[in-house]
């Protein structure tokens, strides 16, 4: 038996992260911000303009791909309706006089009532 008990690591198991940021957003975050540079000197934008669209990029491309984009993703998927449908009983007995009735009403011209 060991003289120690087994530790194991708190970190095992989870995801890296800098702070709130998960680790696999932190590329795509860093590219927006040069793609809304870009868009700065293309479109002669002022700072602020500029940190918004970054930060606009970043909030999108999190809500499309981030960990729990279900939630955003279930906002637009409507809940089905349920019905309760009682189907009308027919025996087999009664297929073959079923069908003989329905041919003689089309021969006959005659209209169902409503």
């Amino acid at each position: 038996m060991a003289k120690y008990p087994l530790t194991v690591r708190k970190a095992l198991g989870k995801k890296a992260s800098l702070g709130p940021i998960p680790a696999d957003m932190v590329v795509p975050s860093i590219m927006g911000f040069i793609l809304a540079l870009m868009a700065r000197g293309a479109f002669n934008l002022d700072w602020p303009v500029a940190v918004m669209l970054c930060a606009m990029s970043f909030v999108f491309y999190f809500f499309l791909v981030g960990p729990k984009s279900w939630k955003f993703y279930s906002l637009f998927i409507k809940t089905p309706t349920l019905m309760r449908i009682i189907p009308r009983y027919l025996s087999p007995s009664s297929y073959e006089r079923n069908q003989s009735q329905k041919k003689s009403r089309r021969t006959k011209g005659n209209r169902r009532r409503r």
